[in-house]
C-alpha cells in the first residue's frame, strides 16, 4: 500500500584529498510530516502518495555541525535565498548547472524547471509575467576571508540575446521557445541560460550569484575548478580529434572533405549521465575556400543522420538503425531540442553561410539503456550528398548491466530517441 511506503536516504561525500565517506541510509515514512511534503496531481498537499502524478518536496537541510567540507552530489550547489520559500510564486522542480562547478573561459549551462500551481491563490496574472524582471547580484569571498558584493543588475525576464555566447531562453510546458513566461494549462516554464565567464576579468575566490525573480531568490555558489583534462598523444592522429570536452573525433568522412569547419565541440556534463539533461554545443563556420557552389537553399534542405552503436561486456558490437531528421531548429519533445544560431548569436531556422552554432539538449533514459560504451555519430549532408560535418562521440552511458532480450527490439529507440510532444 502507498500509505505504508518508506523512503531511504543515503549520503556520501568526496573530500578534497579524494577520499570518500558514506553514511548508513536513513529510512523515513513516505508521508507528509516534518520537512517532507507530498502533493497530489492537483498540487494539493496530501498525507501520503496516491496513484497518478505525485510531487515530493523536502524542505530542510543539514545542521552546520553535520556539514563536512567537500563536493556533495547535486548539480547546482544552489539554495533558496532570503525570500522565504512559502512566499516564492515559482515552484522550482529542479535546477541543473553544467559543467558543475562552473569553469571560467568555458561555456556553461543553467536549466531551471519550475511551475505556477494552477490553484494557488497568489499566482501572478499573465500581465504580471509580461512585465517580470530578473535581478542578478554577484558577491565574492577572497582568500583572506574578506567579501565584496556587487551592485544588482536587472533585466526584463524575457528570451534575451546578450552576445554570441550568452543567452537566456524561456520555454513553455510543451518545450516550445517563448518570448516570456506564461501560465499555460499546467503553469510549467523552463528558463535556459548559456554563458561564459571570462577568466581575464575574474578574481579567484568563492563566488555567489543571487537570482531574484517573481519572489524567487536562488543563491548559486561555485568555486574555481580545474578543467577536465583530455589526454591525447601527438603520436596518434591529432587531426581526427575535435577540440573541446567531448571525447569526439571526425567520423568516416575525412576532415578535409567536410564543408563545415568545426572550431570546438562541448559536451556538458562530460561524461554524459543517463537520466540527466545534457548539452552538446558545436561551433564552426563555412570557410570560403571550402564551400564552392554552396548556397543558402542547399543548407535549408540539409539533413542529419544519427547512428548509435554499443560494445557489450563480452566484446560483441551492435549497431542500431540510423534515423534521419531535418537539420533545422526543432523541438522534438519537452526535453529534446536542436537550436541553430548565426554569427551574431541569433537563432535561425537553418544553417547560414559563415559562422554557426548548433546546440542540442536532450536526455538518455536510463530505464531503457544498457550500461556500456556507446558511440553516437552525427552525419550532416546537403541534398547532392556532400558532407557538412561527420562527428563521432564515444561515452560510457549508465543503465542496466544486462543485455536486453531480443524480444525488446525497440529498447535502444526508447533510450536514445525523443518521445515526441
Amino acid at each position: 500500500m502507498l500509505a505504508d511506503a518508506t523512503l531511504d536516504i543515503s549520503s556520501y561525500v568526496t573530500y578534497y584529498n579524494g577520499a570518500h565517506q558514506a553514511w548508513e541510509p536513513t529510512r523515513i515514512p513516505l508521508r507528509t510530516e516534518g520537512g517532507l511534503i507530498i502533493r497530489n496531481h492537483s498540487g494539493e498537499v496530501a498525507s501520503s502518495m496516491s496513484f497518478g502524478n505525485n510531487d515530493i518536496i523536502m524542505d530542510g537541510g543539514l545542521p552546520k555541525t553535520f556539514v563536512v567540507p567537500g563536493n556533495w552530489t547535486f548539480a547546482n550547489n544552489a539554495t533558496f535565498g532570503a525570500t522565504p520559500l512559502k512566499d516564492q510564486l515559482f515552484d522550482i522542480q529542479f535546477l541543473d548547472v553544467t559543467p558543475f562547478p562552473i569553469v571560467s573561459d568555458e561555456l556553461y549551462y543553467m536549466y531551471l524547471f519550475s511551475l505556477f500551481w494552477p490553484d494557488y491563490s497568489s499566482n501572478p496574472t499573465q500581465a504580471d509575467l509580461d512585465n517580470a524582471t530578473l535581478s542578478f547580484t554577484f558577491s565574492i569571498i577572497y582568500a583572506d576571508g574578506s567579501q565584496d558584493v556587487g551592485s544588482p543588475y536587472t533585466i526584463l525576464l524575457r528570451t534575451t540575446l546578450i552576445n554570441r555566447f550568452q543567452h537566456m531562453g524561456i520555454r513553455n510546458e510543451d518545450g516550445l521557445p517563448t518570448d516570456r513566461m506564461s501560465l499555460g494549462v499546467y503553469g510549467e516554464n523552463d528558463i535556459v541560460a548559456d554563458g561564459w565567464i571570462y577568466k581575464q576579468y575574474v578574481v579567484s575566490g568563492n563566488w555567489t550569484m543571487l537570482l531574484l525573480l517573481l519572489g524567487l531568490a536562488t543563491a548559486i555558489n561555485y568555486s574555481r575548478s580545474e578543467q577536465l583534462k583530455l589526454i591525447s598523444s601527438e603520436a596518434e592522429t591529432p587531426r581526427s580529434v575535435i577540440p573541446g570536452r567531448n571525447n569526439a573525433t571526425y567520423g568516416a568522412i575525412p576532415k578535409p572533405d567536410q564543408l563545415f569547419a568545426i572550431q570546438f565541440l562541448e559536451t556538458m556534463p562530460y561524461p554524459i549521465n543517463s537520466n540527466d539533461l545534457f548539452f552538446v554545443y558545436l561551433s564552426g563556420c563555412f570557410l570560403p575556400g571550402r564551400v564552392h557552389n554552396l548556397t543558402d537553399d542547399d543548407l535549408a534542405k540539409a539533413t542529419v543522420t544519427c547512428t548509435f552503436s554499443i560494445v557489450y561486456k563480452n566484446g560483441t558490437h551492435e549497431r542500431f538503425e540510423p534515423w534521419t531528421t531535418e537539420l533545422a531548429t526543432t523541438v522534438f519533445d519537452r526535453w529534446w531540442h536542436l537550436s541553430l544560431r548565426n554569427s551574431e548569436g541569433d537563432q535561425t531556422k537553418h544553417l547560414t553561410l559563415g559562422d554557426n552554432d548548433l546546440i542540442r539538449d536532450w536526455i538518455i533514459y536510463r530505464e531503457y539503456s544498457v550500461a556500456r560504451n556507446w558511440t553516437m555519430e552525427f552525419d550532416a549532408r546537403i541534398s547532392d550528398g556532400r558532407c557538412l560535418f561527420d562527428v563521432s562521440m564515444t561515452h560510457w552511458i549508465d543503465g542496466d548491466y544486462h543485455r536486453r532480450p531480443d524480444a525488446e527490439v525497440d529498447w535502444a529507440s526508447k533510450a536514445l530517441r525523443p518521445r515526441g510532444r
